[in-house]
């Protein structure tokens, strides 16, 4: 799978831009960017944009879930960025799983979740 991080000061937002499948080994690559950008800018927005995702191993699929346990409180906003069925199904599944508010968009209006970052999300200093 090929994985590229893309942090924006200006919304507080990391986003991850995920293709093939995903496996344990990418999030032990991506996770700890995640985790050092909470660290120095605290409530982050992350947008998981899956255009080309084929699904996930097992271990990828626990690795997410622990991930979403230890931070459940420091991120604001999700959004997960597809256009396939179970990618808008993983978005409300993964509702339960964290405190943040999290949204599903089409590939095609990922425009509107950098929006709706700058509208609802935190300022880039820490909370």
């Amino acid at each position: 799978m090929a994985v590229q991080i893309i942090q924006d000061p200006a919304t507080n937002m990391i986003e991850i831009q995920a293709s093939g499948l995903l496996t344990t080994e990418d999030y032990e690559t991506f996770l700890p960017r995640v985790e050092k950008a909470i660290e120095e800018h605290g409530k982050l927005n992350l947008m998981f944009v899956m255009e080309h995702v084929d699904g996930w191993e097992v271990g990828a699929f626990w690795e997410d879930l622990k991930f979403g346990f230890k931070h459940h409180g420091e991120l604001n906003r999700i959004a997960i960025v597809g256009d396939k069925k179970w990618e808008i199904a993983m978005a409300k599944i993964g509702q339960y799983f964290t405190s943040a508010e999290v949204k599903f968009f089409s590939v095609s209006d990922q425009h509107h979740a950098i929006d709706w970052f700058r509208v609802g999300g935190t300022s880039p200093a820490k909370a």
